[in-house]
């Protein structure tokens, strides 16, 4: 998620405020999100990284992780970020935040929670339905602080929901594959023990 020069600073404001063709590309940004999720629905990989990507139109982030909830151990692993040079910077951060409750404090939020990191602003928004916590995103921003009333931060919190569902129902097309599978190895075998039976 590095800083691209040309990239203007977060949105701040009403949306109502922004020009016409400002709003219009917003929107398409969104848009494409949904057909984007829905195309690489298989794979988390793939969702987090189309996430990443739209993040990247929108917001201006020096670096960003993704850390998802493993559903065996309940851990917080980190599956995906950018620069690859800014990995020490971010898990430098989360360790900060977990230690000062600040990680757990993001969760049971639905908005972008900002804090001072080093020269920039962490920030945390929890990737979650309204059932459950799947995971986190985590953003270093530059110089600029954002607030968590600008446009960018909404626009996170929507971006990030779609993906939260998107998480969910990957997981739940995995699950039923892997029961198709499994039943289809019971019709099998029955099958199998009846003709030897016969």
């Amino acid at each position: 998620m590095d800083q691209n020069p040309t990239q203007p600073a977060f949105p701040t404001g009403d949306i109502r405020t922004l020009r016409p063709f400002e709003q219009v590309e917003l929107l398409e940004v969104l848009s494409s999100l949904g057909s984007s999720l829905s195309l690489n629905s298989g794979e988390p990989s793939q969702i987090l990284k189309t996430l990443r990507i739209h993040l990247r139109q929108l917001i201006p982030l020096r670096a960003g992780a993704f850390y998802l909830v493993a559903p065996d151990t309940a851990e917080f692993r980190l599956e995906d970020f950018a620069p690859a040079e800014e990995h020490q910077n971010i898990q430098n951060a989360v360790d900060r935040a977990i230690d000062e409750g600040t990680f757990a404090w993001a969760l049971r939020q639905n908005r972008p929670l900002l804090t001072r990191s080093g020269s920039g602003t962490l920030i945390l928004h929890s990737i979650a339905t309204r059932s459950r916590c799947l995971g986190m995103f985590v953003g270093l921003s530059g110089d600029s602080r954002p607030h968590e009333t600008d446009i960018g931060m909404r626009l996170l919190t929507i971006i990030l929901g779609q993906g939260a569902y998107a998480l969910e129902n990957s997981a739940l097309q995995m699950r039923i594959m892997r029961q198709n599978t499994e039943l289809e190895q019971t019709v099998a075998t029955r099958t199998s023990q009846l003709e030897v039976a016969l």
